[in-house]
């Protein structure tokens, strides 16, 4: 929904559409399953353009080639101010296979597949750059972006797509004399706008010897999913903050201090990530491309966090709101 899910002075109708397919992808890989088809219902405003009907089947198109998807119908509506997007989609899974949020058992090992805190962290970025309150001052220690900089990153924004990779940033940066700092700005602010999902390697886990007993993607943030999670299958966890992955970029200590790192990794909403409990998990055993946040423990402990100080502390379920100021 247009002015909730995405503003389109920062987000092109492409976009817009290639995020809410990743959305809905997230949802079946988050269950072990194959996305095959997707309907799509468009809520069009008076005043809309033909390049803007353009703009919405180019990302209907490009979201479906990223995820190898079929567009199997679907219907447009009048709508009274704004755009909107609504998405139905169909998958498969191995009968007997699909995950759940329930299932975990204590014992069982927290991974993440995918890192956390890009998203939140490109939405400061975007409020800086274009002075509107998602800013909140946050992102102003990092960025130390001058006028013209900004303007050429204005300019990269609307190419970002699904698929965009680093290295394709980093050329089209290259094309406009940034650098590499600058890159990995553009980075949080493609983990915002068009975030791609992580799909998880069962095959990889399966040859190893483990089980993934549940798992659930990472839209509103750890906190929120991990109290679904533990909610679902009756067990309490504890996490450890320095094990979440979170991009280089804000890793280093020089962009955030450990509170900011810690609240990002915590509450970052629209990842895509996918959080998994996994039993038969030790060591050298770790899935490519997984990290072992935490374990899960007896519901009685409820959900704890061990912060950067080593002290363990009560989680608050901040999840990430989607809803522009």
């Amino acid at each position: 929904m247009e002015g909730v899910h995405f503003r389109r002075k920062y987000s092109t109708l492409s976009q817009a559409v290639q995020k809410a397919i990743t959305s809905n992808v997230s949802d079946i890989y988050s269950m072990g399953g194959r996305p095959l088809r997707i309907l799509l219902s468009a809520g069009v405003p008076a005043g809309c353009q033909e390049k803007d009907v353009e703009d919405m089947i180019e990302g209907l198109k490009k979201g479906c080639a990223c995820y190898d998807l079929r567009l199997a119908g679907g219907d447009t509506v009048f709508s009274p101010e704004f755009f909107f997007f609504d998405i139905s989609i169909l998958g498969s899974v191995e009968k007997g296979s699909a995950l759940k949020r329930e299932g975990a058992m204590k014992g069982d090992s927290l991974v993440l597949f995918g890192e956390c805190g890009g998203s939140m962290a490109g939405l400061w970025t975007l409020g800086e750059i274009f002075d509107t309150p998602e800013g909140n001052g946050m992102a102003r220690d990092f960025m130390r972006l001058g006028e013209k900089e900004r303007d050429k990153i204005k300019e990269i924004m609307p190419a970002l797509s699904t698929d965009t990779t680093m290295e394709d940033i980093a050329g089209m940066a290259g094309e406009k004399g940034l650098n590499r700092r600058v890159v990995e700005i553009i980075g949080l602010i493609k983990q915002h706008l068009v975030p791609r999902a992580v799909r998880v390697n069962r095959k990889d886990i399966d040859s190893r010897g483990l089980k993934i007993t549940a798992m659930t993607d990472i839209s509103d943030g750890i906190a929120e999913e991990l109290a679904s999670l533990c909610g679902a299958s009756g067990t309490g966890a504890l996490i450890d903050l320095q094990a979440i992955p979170v991009p280089s970029f804000l890793a280093t200590g020089q962009v955030f201090g450990e509170d900011q790192i810690e609240r990002v990794s915590l509450a970052s909403g629209e990842e895509y990530s996918q959080m998994a409990a996994i039993s038969g998990l030790t060591g050298g055993t770790v899935p490519e491309g997984a990290a072992v946040i935490g374990e899960l423990t007896d519901p009685i402990e409820g959900m704890k966090a061990r912060g950067y100080d080593g002290k363990k502390r009560k989680i608050v379920e901040s999840g990430y709101e989607h809803d522009f100021q």
